[in-house]
């Protein structure tokens, strides 16, 4: 059975984790959720960061965004700068491309 959580247990799991920078501590106070999933929403929470989709899932590219991004690597422009404004999810996945 999966157990869904609202977004305000969610909320009050993340702050508290903050507040007590433990995930044990955390975990003991509320008494819920798991350890990987309180690791997850953590992970999820800070500023810039993607929320985690299913695991083994690859997000597939079209040839005109690979070609894009080599062309702008060529052209001198950062490669986590690219990756940012792509949303690739690693940025070592365009050196990838390059070759």
């Amino acid at each position: 059975m999966k157990v869904m959580y609202t977004a305000e247990q969610k909320r009050v799991a993340v702050a508290t984790f903050r507040r007590y920078k433990s995930y044990a501590k955390t975990l003991r106070v509320l008494g819920y959720p798991s350890r990987h999933v309180l690791f997850d929403w953590v992970r999820g929470s800070r500023p810039g960061c993607r929320k985690v989709t299913a695991r083994g899932l690859y997000r597939r590219y079209a040839w005109q965004v690979k070609l894009g991004a080599v062309n702008r690597m060529l052209g001198g422009e950062s490669v986590i700068d690219i990756a940012a404004d792509l949303a690739v999810t690693n940025h070592m996945l365009l050196y990838q491309w390059m070759h």
